[in-house]
């Protein structure tokens, strides 16, 4: 899975930074399991469009439409700089299995300690 197109850093009004974000897949189940792994995932699928949404204090928070390719991707503005590359990290680690879930949780032990 990979990034197609980014508008990248938009500075909202709460501080934080929004980036849109076209992958070059739909974001799957599966998908949202994995991302899981590094914090708290809701998806509610009860609603007319099944939305995700992904939260991970001081790395990252994401929302998006179960199945499809959009996701936005939000940061706080003082952590930009420290998670600049995580998520494609995530995303280049997804098909490596328990491996890629260990090499994404070291990057953001490394992170916290920076």
């Amino acid at each position: 899975m990979k990034i197609k197109l980014s508008r990248k850093h938009v500075v909202c009004s709460d501080g934080s930074t929004k980036d849109e974000l076209l992958l070059d897949e739909p974001v799957t189940r599966e998908f949202l399991d994995y991302l899981g792994n590094f914090g708290d995932m809701t998806i509610r699928e009860n609603l007319k469009v099944p939305a995700y949404f992904f939260y991970s204090e001081g790395y990252l928070s994401m929302k998006g439409v179960l199945d499809d390719d959009y996701v936005e991707m939000r940061r706080q503005l003082k952590y930009v700089e420290k998670t600049e590359g995580l998520f494609e990290l995530i995303l280049s680690s997804y098909t490596e299995g328990s491996g890629g879930v260990q090499k994404i949780k070291d990057e953001m032990q490394r992170i916290a300690e920076d």
